[in-house]
């Protein structure tokens, strides 16, 4: 990227801006929500799930979210009698868990396992309690989400929406590998980002735009991943008539965001990580100090984006 410099005045006013919304952060957003529950599990089956689980809630906390909640998939799936209880079961426990600890939303995070191509994880409790969330959307809960990521491939995947392996969609392992520039840490201060393009129509668009005070629908963020939604045009169909919009997409195709019919986002890239060690990231280039507006936009509508269908 090209190298951006700031007067001494402005970069002191834009670190005041982008710094104060992120730590101070003390809006309506977290009065006007109940508990966020964080998909993850403490009984880990890879390094890290638990704490970046506790970083997630971090964040949260400081963006303003009242009240945050480890939402313990193999603990719900324990609740419902295991996985072999069925689904309805399992629904029934997640409803449960939600009503008695009061959470309106749900952040499902990145996951070290992919969905359909090695490597896969060792238990299925995180997707089934993702396609127990789902199927309670589906029967009309009051629930929003913010999928990141692998969060992104879970519920695609209980929507029957096809993955791919990004080197078969692009039939490239470079052009693949630049979907995973940001391995192995993409919290820290200067990883590589992902250019993408924000499309018409959309709730990113409105976000980008502003950040760009009006200007171009380009934006930078953290991606990670080595699967992706499968671009044939059967599936696109399918995923449009699910009510999906395609909300993002980078150079080479690749669709890195959605949004569905109630406003919910889900994001292939990670917003979250741009805003940790986000005082280290801050006013050493403008194109950061736009991925950082836009990651703080991201995570607070879904803070305060209200109710599923408002």
């Amino acid at each position: 990227m090209k190298k951006f410099s700031l007067g001494k005045c402005a970069y002191m006013a834009l670190c005041c801006f982008l710094m104060g919304c992120i730590y101070t952060f003390e809006s309506a957003y977290g009065r006007r929500v109940g508990t966020i529950g964080v998909l993850s599990t403490q009984s880990v089956t890879y390094p890290h799930e638990y704490n970046t689980a506790v970083g997630i809630t971090e964040l949260l906390v400081k963006l303003g979210a009242k009240s945050v909640t480890l939402l313990d998939y193999n603990k719900i799936v324990e609740g419902a009698g295991g996985t072999s209880a069925g689904m309805a079961a399992i629904k029934d426990s997640l409803g449960r868990f939600l009503r008695e600890n009061g959470v309106d939303r749900i952040l499902i995070p990145g996951n070290y396992y992919n969905v359909v191509s090695p490597p896969l994880p060792p238990t299925p409790n995180r997707q089934l309690v993702t396609d127990a969330m789902v199927g309670l959307i589906d029967d009309g809960a009051n629930l929003r989400f913010l999928a990141i990521c692998g969060g992104l491939q879970n519920v695609l995947h209980s929507k029957r929406i096809k993955l791919n392996k990004v080197r078969d969609i692009l039939g490239s392992d470079k052009m693949a590998d630049s979907h995973n520039i940001a391995d192995p840490d993409p919290r820290l201060p200067g990883v590589p980002l992902m250019r993408v393009k924000a499309l018409p129509g959309t709730k990113l668009e409105s976000i980008v735009r502003k950040v760009n005070a009006g200007g171009d629908l380009v934006f930078y963020l953290p991606d990670a991943h080595k699967e992706a939604i499968d671009n044939a045009p059967e599936n696109i169909k399918k995923l449009k008539a699910l009510g999906y919009k395609i909300a993002a997409v980078s150079e080479d195709g690749i669709i890195e965001a959605l949004e569905d019919r109630t406003g919910n986002i889900l994001i292939q890239m990670h917003p979250e990580y741009m805003l940790m060690n986000a005082d280290k990231k801050t006013g050493r280039h403008r194109a950061v100090d736009r991925a950082i507006a836009v990651a703080l936009a991201i995570i607070t509508d879904f803070l305060g984006g209200g109710s599923a269908g408002d």
